[in-house]
């Protein structure tokens, strides 16, 4: 292979790459979802001018966060040329009759649940019938989002016009959202990227959740209820910074709600390639940390509405520094509150691991201390561990939600992330240190190895349970990657496991199961070739 003839991809992880087009082999076998495999001897690629723009949407983020005062709606960059919001519209125009996007919206509805909708469904509903309609953005984005739900050809022959017409729309609002249109261009933005990671356009899905985090962070979601700021009066719910105050409690819920939906998507796919740094700053200044309540589900905010006194205080940073392993984490036990706890393990977890990238070549202990004895090692995994024991005892929802699977997937996830390093390390090590290295390393084994069982477990129930009946709908496409972490950490660590023989049987299980989950999540088909080739090779 010339030299220079290596994809972006390779580039940047340094590794062998051996120029196959339209995708090389690393790319195509790759666990981190590197499905954007692309060459620059035809000029800058797509990628690049994606990253570039995420890094601006990102300096953005960082800036709102360093001077609070700034203005509340910031415009993020503009969208790259080549993005399809900048074709023509003209096939999108074409009229659909009223009773076909009712149908479309209805379609949603049925999987939004699974898609970060954060909104009041019934209030959302009801709103068509009012002069407070939703955003042309929300709007063009669900009737998209309807299209590529349905199972109808003649319907499905619109989504690329209204791929472009939703984007148009949230890109306008984007560049100049007034504070009545914020929440609804917030919610727009998350569905928009839900819709790119779905298709395995990570990039693209990125840069639309960064969009949503610079809003959220601008319109000082983070600071609802905070304790840096005056109490509210006791007949009048708190002002959200950023909005009009919110005429009741189902309105600041939804405000609550969407900073923490924000934060649970920017954690998780911030954290998939182990080394990008998160958009969240967490710090102890005041106006700048995260002083939020945690979010309830929404039936809580119809029926019980929220304590006139409640008061958001270092909400995250309460939630590591409170964990030990003989108590509740502090508030928050609805499933969203503990699905955005294991989120941040997941990302904190991931963090730390990458901090000690070191240990996977050099197999040393620090200057100081072993990595095991990191006192922010042994923060996370605590932390870890007792989310684990409160999930276990946490009561079942009555019906599905995206939660239920989503929660136990990233504390396993996070296990992994965490211990993982040992197991790297251990493979490294010399015959002559080899049986020293693995008496020490055997607990972080054994805890790798269990959690991906459990994640194999837990994606081989969820798709039989989703696929009774022939399947239909969408999941939450970070099911996809937090599959082949399981896939990989097996692979890997398996044969060297106390019941590594069983290992074959579990990876055979875990395709099997990625693969029923593929009608209801494209981009789990992308990482069942890349699984089927691994196992094969």
């Amino acid at each position: 292979m010339s030299k220079g003839s290596a994809c972006t991809n390779c580039r940047k992880r340094k590794i062998r790459c051996d120029g196959a087009r339209p995708q090389c082999r690393a790319c195509r076998t790759s666990s981190e979802q590197f499905q954007d495999c692309e060459y620059t001897d035809l000029g800058v690629t797509h990628s690049q001018r994606l990253e570039e723009q995420i890094a601006i949407l990102e300096a953005k983020v960082h800036e709102l966060e360093a001077h609070p005062h700034l203005p509340s709606s910031p415009s993020p960059a503009r969208q790259p040329e080549s993005c399809p919001i900048n074709r023509s519209l003209s096939a999108a125009e074409a009229p659909l009759s009223s009773e076909l996007h009712q149908t479309l919206i209805h379609r949603f509805i049925q999987s939004s649940a699974d898609l970060a909708f954060f909104l009041n469904t019934e209030r959302f509903l009801h709103s068509f019938t009012t002069s407070a309609r939703p955003s042309q953005a929300l709007l063009n984005t669900i009737y998209l989002w309807g299209i590529h739900l349905s199972h109808e050809p003649q319907v499905r022959q619109h989504e690329p016009q209204f791929l472009a017409k939703a984007l148009q729309s949230i890109s306008h609002c984007l560049a100049g959202a007034t504070s009545l249109r914020v929440l609804h261009t917030i919610q727009a933005s998350v569905l928009i990227a839900q819709y790119f990671f779905r298709n395995s356009r990570i990039l693209e899905g990125k840069y639309h959740m960064t969009a949503a985090h610079s809003l959220s962070i601008g319109a000082r979601l983070h600071t609802i209820r905070s304790s840096a700021s005056p109490p509210p009066p006791p007949t009048i719910t708190s002002p959200t910074r950023g909005f009009p105050p919110p005429v009741d409690p189902i309105e600041e819920g939804e405000h609550i709600r969407a900073f923490w939906t924000v934060i649970i998507l920017n954690t998780c796919w911030q954290s998939l390639d182990g080394e990008s740094l998160s958009n969240m700053v967490y710090t102890k200044e005041p106006g700048l940390r995260i002083d939020t309540p945690w979010p309830e589900d929404m039936d809580t905010y119809v029926t019980h509405g929220i304590p006139y006194d409640l008061v958001g205080d270092h909400t995250v940073e309460g939630f590591l520094r409170g964990m030990n392993p003989n108590s509740n984490p502090p508030g928050g036990q609805s499933w969203i509150s503990l699905h955005a706890k294991a989120s941040i393990l997941f990302e904190r977890a991931t963090q730390i691991g990458a901090a000690h990238a070191h240990w996977k070549t050099k197999c040393i202990p620090t200057v100081t201390h072993p990595l095991d004895q990191d006192p922010d090692f042994l923060t996370i995994d605590i932390a870890i561990q007792t989310l684990s024991h409160v999930l276990s005892s946490v009561k079942s929802p009555p019906t599905k939600q995206h939660h239920h699977i989503l929660v136990p997937l990233l504390i396993n996830a996070a296990s992994i992330r965490l211990h993982q390093t040992f197991i790297q390390c251990e493979s490294k090590s010399t015959d002559q240190n080899q049986h020293v290295q693995s008496q020490r390393h055997h607990h972080h084994r054994v805890r790798v190895v269990d959690s991906a069982r459990n994640i194999v477990r837990l994606i081989a129930h969820y798709a039989q349970s989703r696929c009774i009946g022939g399947g239909g709908g969408a999941i939450d496409p970070i099911v996809a990657p937090l599959s082949m972490i399981a896939f990989h950490t097996l692979q890997v660590a398996g044969p060297g496991s106390a019941s590594g023989g069983e290992y074959n049987t579990e990876l055979e299980t875990l395709i099997d199961a990625m693969g029923r989950l593929s009608s209801v999540c494209p981009v789990m088909t992308r990482n069942v070739q890349a699984a089927q080739v691994r196992a094969g090779g």
